[in-house]
């Protein structure tokens, strides 16, 4: 700023001393409360809920074994469900390949690439 202004000494004196608020205190010490004892209440019902580690340490690789058992055989059913339902259409067609003359010849025929 320009200290030849003549408001410059005036802004450097001033100080704002904002009003007192009444019953801060209390009303900090209050809400410090209210917070501590719903925590509190939050820990005791998580509490009930939880197990303790040592009790559980096998439950993460049961569970990790059971979904793998669950995929394999998941997998397994839609392949054989494939299989089933498509077979009789791939054998009528082996069998209508290996009666047809027409398929016979050409199944002999040897291919000849023209250059």
């Amino acid at each position: 700023m320009n200290d030849q202004d003549p408001l410059s000494p005036l802004l450097k004196t001033w100080r704002y001393e904002p009003p007192a608020a009444l019953n801060f205190n209390r009303g900090v010490w209050s809400r410090l409360e209210t917070a501590k004892t719903e925590t509190t209440k939050r820990l005791q019902f998580s509490q009930l809920l939880a197990f303790p580690a040592t009790t559980t340490r096998w439950a993460i690789p049961l569970a990790a074994s059971f979904v793998l058992l669950l995929s394999l055989a998941t997998g397994s059913g839609v392949a054989l469900a494939y299989d089933s339902m498509t077979r009789d259409n791939r054998m009528a067609t082996e069998y209508a390949r290996s009666i047809d003359p027409l398929q016979m010849a050409m199944a002999q025929k040897p291919s000849h690439s023209h250059p």
